[in-house]
């Protein structure tokens, strides 16, 4: 068993149907493909002394796991999944994805689901919940739609200060009318007792 945070876990699960889990040696083409989604996708400036540590911790089994697709030329995508926890808890509360990323030249396979379902697998066999979310410059409601098929949705994320160029142009995504939206909704906005 491992301790990691206070929160002791079980042996990581090894296997899942078409994704590994990445070892020490995955940590350089690893940075590659992270540096790859940062070009693509990054909203800040990159450090790669915290995307290093980031990693070592997934991959060295220190707070964090992550999956990897291999293939022909290596690692063709990839998830981060690390131990946290809700600002009012003193203990991991959840499993949060911190990236998952698919190279260009494979976003036409089923990468992106399998990392889902490894992600989802993953948080079951540990016994947590697992957060993941879709920051996004680019194809939001195809992407969106990708996660709500797997996972319930549970908010939306919004975000104030970055450049105002083609890529962040104001995108807004149809409310669900499904009957299961709607009850959930209407669910949420009922006034909860506190006792």
């Amino acid at each position: 068993m491992n301790a990691i945070n206070g929160h002791v876990a079980p042996p990581l699960p090894t296997t899942y149907p078409g994704v590994r889990i990445a070892r020490e040696a995955d940590e350089v083409s690893l940075f590659s493909l992270l540096t790859l989604m940062h070009a693509e996708n990054g909203m800040a400036p990159m450090s790669a002394d915290r995307v290093l540590d980031r990693l070592r911790m997934g991959t060295r089994g220190q707070g964090g796991i992550v999956g990897v697709i291999d293939g022909p030329a290596g690692i063709e995508a990839s998830v981060g999944l690390y131990f946290s926890q809700l600002w009012y808890a003193s203990a991991p509360t959840h499993m949060e994805e911190s990236w998952l990323f698919v190279r260009p030249d494979r976003r036409r396979s089923d990468h992106a689901k399998k990392l889902i379902g490894f992600a989802i697998w993953t948080a079951k066999r540990i016994g947590l919940p697992l957060m993941m979310g879709v920051m996004t410059k680019h194809r939001l409601s195809a992407k969106l739609r990708l996660y709500q098929r797997q996972l319930t949705q549970v908010g939306a994320i919004f975000y104030d200060g970055l450049p105002a160029d083609e890529f962040f142009a104001q995108r807004l995504v149809a409310e669900s009318t499904s009957r299961r939206d709607v009850a959930l909704s209407a669910a949420a906005d009922k006034p909860q007792r506190v006792t």
